[in-house]
Parts: C-alpha cells; structure tokens; sequence
C-alpha cells in the first residue's frame, strides 16, 4: 500500500491490489492524512482488513482534498474475528473534501461483529462531497451479532454523515445490500444509500435497482435519517 501524510499527491495509472492488514487498520491499499490527492486510472482490488476496525480499506483519507477520476475499487472488505467498527470497504473519507467522478464500485464490503458496519462501498463523515457518473454494484454492509449487542449495518453503497453538501449525481446503485449475516438482530437500513447528521444532499439523475433482496422489510434503497 502507499501511505502518505502532509503532501500533495499526484496517482495515475497505478493497480494497487492484495493490500493486507492484521490486527485491523486503515488504507489497506492507500492511505492519507491531510494531504491533497489526485487519483486517476488506476484500480484498487483485492484489499483486505482483518481482526479489528478497518476504515477505508482500499483507501483511507483524514482531512485535505481527495479527487478520484476513472478509477475502479473492485472487492475490498474487511472482516472480523472480535468486534470492531468496519466502515468503508472501498474508500472512507474524513473531514475531507472529495469529488469522485467516473469511477466503478463493486462488489466491496464491511463486515462487523456486534459493532457498527457503514457504507459497503463509500464511506464519508464530515467535510463535502460529489459524487458524479459513478456505478456501484454488489456492495454490502454486514453485521454479525446477537440480543446482547448487535450493531448496524448501515448503506450498502455509500454511508455520508454530516456531509455538506453532498451530491450524487448521474450515477447507477444496482445489487447493492444490506444482508442477513447470520443473525436476525440489529439495525439494517439503506441498501444503497443512508444519509444522516445533518447531511445537505441531492440525487440528481440517478438510478437504483435492484438494491436490497426479497421479502427484507429494510429492502429500502435510500434511507435518511434525522440529527
């Protein structure tokens, strides 16, 4: 992986994949810290976070800009052996700026125990976002846990909170989930999208099918959540 902090950075045409982390981590694939980062062509597959809280596992930044243009983040996840918070199985953004345009997601995940699993595919907290003619498919967010602390599954695609603005736009969300994980307990909402904290967004010329499975009653593609 490639870990930077405190720098401007300029990425093209770079296959990053089988990034690996163990006790848990950050950026398996890339990682940043308040740093200004272009990524352009290149692809992320194959990154892994295991035994412990994992953010970002393709890619990780706190704070700065991070620009991401016709790029592919293709089966990241992470994964549990004790409960930790999972959060962003492609790329996690804190406090950051970020436009992501003409990018691919599929089939990345967060899986939990008894903790909280947020945004399959996307995650961002703080900061403002666009997220332009971008397709995500077969994302998830997963949970594990049981009555006595089962945690969240939350967006199977993209999780923002406290984003503002964020908007999407031109985009496709299809198979994206958020799917028993052998357990029947704890919360699961937004199969594509969950919005929450105050996040000021727009979906604008966007399509969404296929999110969710059958006979789920938090089949819901969007879900926005107050506070």
């Amino acid at each position: 992986g490639m870990a930077s902090e405190f720098r401007r950075r300029k990425i093209e045409r770079v296959t990053f994949s089988g990034g690996y982390l163990n006790p848990g981590g950050n950026g398996a694939g890339l990682w940043f810290s308040n740093s200004v980062v272009t990524v352009t062509n290149c692809i992320v597959t194959g990154c892994m976070v295991y035994n412990g809280a994992g953010y970002g596992i393709g890619l990780y930044t706190f704070g700065g800009r991070l620009c991401v243009y016709n790029s592919q983040f293709n089966g990241n996840y992470c994964t549990y052996q004790r409960p930790a918070h999972n959060r962003g199985g492609g790329i996690a953004a804190e406090n950051c700026d970020v436009v992501v345009s003409e990018t691919s997601f599929s089939d990345n995940w967060t899986r939990t125990r008894h903790w909280s699993s947020m945004g399959g595919a996307l995650y961002l907290a703080g900061g403002l976002a666009t997220v332009r003619d971008c397709t995500f498919s077969g994302n998830r967010a997963m949970h594990n846990g049981n009555s006595d602390g089962p945690g969240p599954a939350l967006g199977g695609a993209l999780y923002a909170a406290s984003v503002n603005p964020l908007r999407v736009e031109d985009s496709m969300f299809t198979g994206n989930s958020v799917p028993l994980d052998e357990t029947t307990y704890g919360d699961r909402q937004g199969s594509a999208l969950y919005v929450t904290g105050l996040t000021t967004a727009s979906l604008v010329r966007c399509v969404l099918t296929s999110n969710g499975s059958g006979g789920d009653p938090y089949k819901g593609a969007i879900y926005v959540g107050g506070g």
